[in-house]
């Protein structure tokens, strides 16, 4: 399954820095409908099988690849961006995540902007698994961010700072590495399992 985007994403950012450069898609009227979340089984009170073992691992392994690429591309957005990749983020990311984090990395650079403040990831829903192939939905909160223009004006757009990323992570020789994402604006987590962390 592959997640396209729709406007621009947080990549570990900010929210902020997204509805600077190119709002994300706006968040769609509630339809009264959760998704089910999927527990995950307690060793302490379970026994895994083999496939649910395989599966907690792979599910752990994706989330670690995305939280070191959010953090490596909130490190380069603090920093004011970046012409390329740098070699921690081609170790968590890779294609169309990991080529429109660059051009994002790039349009900061160019406009001389700088990130302040920090995102914060506010949870993590396992949405779906197939072997070397795992879809996480995370629900972030860049509300403690500014984003510094080149005069050092705060020139974060008003409205919600807070993002629904459903995150494509894929398996290649032998690491995790996010590849696509989907990102929506939201107004609260209210309802979202990925509330909950």
């Amino acid at each position: 399954m592959r997640l396209r985007k729709r406007g621009f994403v947080m990549l570990g950012t900010t929210m902020a820095v997204g509805a600077l450069l190119g709002a994300c898609t706006p968040e769609p009227p509630q339809t009264g409908s959760t998704p089910a979340s999927t527990p995950t089984p307690s060793a302490s009170t379970q026994t895994e099988s083999p496939v649910e073992r395989e599966q907690r691992l792979d599910f752990e392994a994706a989330e670690k690849a995305y939280r070191a690429a959010t953090a490596e591309q909130s490190r380069l957005y603090r920093r004011g961006g970046a012409q390329k990749a740098t070699a921690a983020l081609k170790e968590t990311a890779t294609g169309e995540y990991l080529a429109f984090s660059v051009r994002q990395l790039r349009s900061v650079k160019k406009q001389r902007l700088k990130i302040t403040g920090r995102l914060v990831i506010v949870g993590i829903e396992r949405t779906a698994w197939k072997d070397g192939s795992v879809i996480l939905t995370s629900c972030e909160d860049g509300s403690s961010t500014k984003v510094i223009d080149k005069a050092g004006h705060d020139v974060r757009p008003k409205g919600p700072a807070l993002g629904v990323q459903e995150l494509t992570v894929v398996k290649q020789k032998q690491r995790w590495l996010v590849s696509d994402v989907e990102s929506t604006l939201v107004k609260t987590f209210e309802g979202r399992p990925c509330a909950i962390e």
